[in-house]
């Protein structure tokens, strides 16, 4: 006899499957999984919905904890930097300055008293770059040509002439301290790229206030005294920046590492007068700071990238202190740009050590780059998804070592034939000294005629010129 089915009580709003009488195991097997996952569902949204609610909280980070992250973003970018390009910036810059690389086998002592000629094909053919550049970009009167999108729009005509016109005077260097340097920045850049395969550049408007006195105001209580400031440079401003010089994030997008990266630390030199001065400013002042505490923490940066600057100014660090400059020091000030806690910051400090400035967002700082870094990341050669491509010096370097041996090796194959090696029997007594010291119009005594010999090497062949010329056209 069968039994009328009944309706399952509902569960959460979910219908279950009428009964029939008789309960099946696999069915009520069925039922409890279903129960199961939709509370697990339910539970689980309440869950996300919870947790999404905590992650869009985000507070702002500690002072501490900021200059934590430009301890280990600096140690990160260091660690990646003198693996890839440290080595390969201090060649080309050797190269540059016709110097051998460090390591190379004519700095050794082996090689003191043979040709040790550097050929400078690496500086030859930067310079020749750095010609067609300036002849692209100064063989004009007018600096940029700005056409309107409709000629027949006198609006836009004339918009395109106030622009052309403003780009004009403040590239020209004849307006003084109204124009940037534009003609060293731009071909500074392209021979920057050509040395280490990238540059960096921070376009800000630079406006230096100069203090001119004081004058006397009414604030409603009484009469006062206020200081006055006047404009000393107001400008726009393109920055190039050396490239030792820049933090970057090793692991940002290879397309825009600018803008991408998690962090990117700028390394200013500046004298402790400097930053007395920022510390003056009305408009964002520094934080004071100590000499003692400035000097002490400015000490680790100077060290990071001293071989390349040597390898840049003939053997020198210009920035390294000396014993008795303590009235012109050289401070390194960081200025941090740093993604977290859900907004992008920028603040200055000295080293990780001291903050000379409150952290604040990009867009407040920097109001006219509408919200991005004032950087710009541009190449010289391009590779894809690679942060630091090969630069063209670098790539040249095999050619150049050639180009020096084959130079080098003929050198000693002609003085071999001009002074061969001198061949002295052994016993004789023949004076050593004077062979060496030989010239012409010397003497020298023997006991026989056989004493002194000369060996006389085979003379250069022909396919070292050929060789020579080979390298010069792949050059």
């Amino acid at each position: 006899m069968a039994v009328p089915s009944e309706p399952v009580p509902q569960t959460g709003g979910v219908t279950s499957k009428p009964e029939t009488g008789v309960r099946r195991p696999y069915e009520a097997e069925d039922d409890e999984l279903e129960n199961a996952a939709e509370r697990g569902a339910v539970d689980g949204a309440e869950q996300d919905d919870d947790y999404d609610d905590e992650d869009d909280f985000q507070e702002k980070p500690s002072d501490e904890e900021f200059l934590q992250m430009v301890a280990e973003a600096t140690s990160q970018a260091a660690f990646y930097s003198s693996q890839i390009n440290r080595r390969a910036w201090e060649r080309a810059y050797k190269a540059y300055r016709q110097q051998h690389f460090t390591g190379s086998k004519y700095t050794q002592k082996d090689f003191q008293n043979r040709s040790r000629l550097f050929i400078p094909k690496t500086r030859s053919a930067v310079r020749k770059d750095l010609a067609a550049t300036s002849a692209s970009m100064f063989g004009t009167v007018d600096p940029i040509e700005c056409a309107p999108g409709n000629e027949a729009d006198p609006k836009q005509r004339g918009g395109a002439e106030v622009i052309k016109q403003l780009v004009s005077y403040r590239t020209d260097s004849a307006n003084g301290k109204a124009a940037m340097p534009w003609f060293n920045t731009a071909i500074g850049a392209r021979q920057t790229s050509l040395m280490t395969g990238f540059c960096v550049t921070k376009q800000f408007w630079n406006l230096k206030l100069r203090r001119k006195g004081t004058e006397t105001f009414d604030d409603g209580e009484g009469e006062r005294e206020r200081d006055v400031w006047v404009p000393h440079i107001d400008r726009p401003e393109s920055m190039l920046i050396a490239p030792e010089n820049c933090t970057i994030d090793p692991a940002c997008d290879w397309t825009n590492p600018a803008q991408d990266s998690a962090y990117f630390i700028i390394k200013y030199p500046m004298r402790i007068d400097e930053i007395r001065s920022m510390q003056r400013d009305p408009r964002r002042p520094w934080h004071k700071i100590s000499d003692s505490v400035l000097r002490s923490a400015g000490e680790g940066a100077k060290m990071e990238a001293a071989a390349i600057r040597r390898a840049r100014d003939q053997g020198l660090d210009r920035y390294e202190q000396s014993a008795n400059s303590a009235n012109f020091d050289v401070i390194w000030v960081y200025e941090t740009f740093v993604r977290t806690a859900g907004e992008d910051w920028q603040f200055w400090s000295v080293g990780d050590q001291a903050m000379l400035t409150d952290p604040a967002p990009v867009a407040e700082v920097y109001p006219e780059q509408d919200g991005e870094r004032p950087i710009t990341m541009g190449y010289g050669s391009f590779e894809a998804f690679c942060v630091f491509p090969m630069a063209a010096v670098e790539s040249w370097q095999m050619l150049q070592q050639e180009a020096n041996d084959v130079r080098n090796l003929t050198l000693d194959a002609f003085k071999q034939n001009v002074m061969p090696v001198t061949k002295v029997v052994r016993g004789r007594q023949i004076d050593l000294d004077q062979l060496k010291r030989r010239g012409q119009g010397t003497s020298i005594m023997v006991n026989n005629k056989d004493d002194v010999t000369w060996e006389r090497p085979p003379d250069v062949p022909a396919s070292a010129q050929a060789i020579k010329q080979q390298l010069d056209i792949d050059f």
